[in-house]
């Protein structure tokens, strides 16, 4: 039997609305049969049939039904000569095959857009008890303890998003072919050619971005924030929502990173706190009148029970190792 194309899509269209009679689903089923190609097709057919089918609500109307109450209310006209019988559109074998192609059309741009690459992508960086550091698209990102970056480029690769919760210090390797921003909370960073350090944690009143080198703008969508140049601090205060520099530096910003620590004249309170912020090993005080003894003294790169016995030195305290705790006792016997 010699199948025409348009005569096999009038049968495909009419067996997928339920339609066919048993003669014309024989004749189909003979059709496939007669090649893998032609099985192929049908089956082609059918699955993106149903996905249109499966995503859509149909409401199926008595087309008859609607048209005769239609001609209930209408005033009968009187015309010249007796009009041709007219077959409903939906009746008609071209509307069935034009109907089929729109429907595979349609289901297959849909397929295409939501199976396509992303026009940007993301990969997630995460530090749980320990500082890391790695190299992302040439920017060196150091992030400190329960710290996250999320790292999104475009596909143009022209503008490279990170999104950072906790605190991070990144090194960029400028380019004019491409620009960074780091996006902590409602605010962002974009970078300058610089390192900065940021401090963005979610149970945190303030945003804190301190410029070792170069210089980064520090803003919002809905305020154009302010500049921070090499050695300055920003910070952002969530709740009024307001940018502004402070009088005096932390000195100890970066110190998660470069292990370095320099206090000078501070309650011994506040350095613990610092050094806590850092180490696994925890600093705790036995007593509330040692809190603010003051101290001055540095310590780069120690090991935390180094810096215990420093401590307890400078200050004429006792300490003691306890599970994963250096407790100091005492009175501050002595002050630097």
């Amino acid at each position: 039997m010699n199948y025409d194309s348009t005569h096999i899509d009038d049968l495909i269209a009419r067996y997928l609305a339920g339609e066919a009679s048993d003669k014309e689903r024989e004749e189909l089923s003979l059709w496939m049969e007669n090649s893998p190609e032609n099985k192929k097709y049908f089956e082609g057919i059918r699955f993106v049939h149903d996905k249109a089918v499966a995503s859509h609500r149909i409401v199926k109307v008595d087309v008859d039904k609607a048209w005769s109450k239609l001609s209930s209310q209408m005033t009968e006209i009187p015309v010249a000569a007796p009009l041709k019988k007219v077959i409903p559109l939906h009746k008609q074998t071209w509307f069935r095959v034009a109907a089929s192609f729109i429907i595979l059309m349609a289901v297959s741009a849909v397929l295409y857009f939501v199976s396509r690459p992303s026009a940007s992508q993301s990969t997630i960086y995460a530090a749980v008890d320990s500082v890391t550091t790695s190299t992302i698209a040439n920017t060196e990102i150091t992030l400190n303890r329960y710290s996250k970056i999320i790292y999104n480029t475009k596909k143009s690769g022209r503008q490279q998003e990170l999104e950072l919760t906790g605190e991070a210090f990144i090194q960029v390797n400028h380019s004019d072919d491409t620009t960074l921003i780091v996006k902590a909370g409602e605010t962002m960073i974009r970078d300058i050619g610089t390192s900065f350090n940021v401090r963005a944690y979610s149970d945190s009143a303030t945003i804190e971005v301190f410029v070792q080198t170069g210089e980064v703008a520090f803003y919002t969508e809905q305020d154009a924030g302010i500049t921070i140049k090499a050695g300055e601090s920003g910070i952002y205060n969530k709740q009024e929502k307001k940018f502004y520099k402070p009088d005096a530096v932390d000195i100890n910003a970066i110190a998660y990173k470069s292990r370095l620590f320099v206090f000078r004249g501070i309650p011994l309170g506040k350095a613990i706190a610092a050094l806590n912020n850092v180490y696994n090993q925890k600093f705790e005080l036995a007593s509330a009148n040692i809190v603010n003894c003051t101290i001055t003294v540095t310590f780069d790169n120690e090991t935390p029970a180094g810096i215990a016995e420093i401590i307890a030195e400078t200050l004429g305290l006792q300490v003691t190792e306890t599970g994963n705790s250096f407790v100091l006792s005492g009175e501050c016997s002595r002050q630097p």
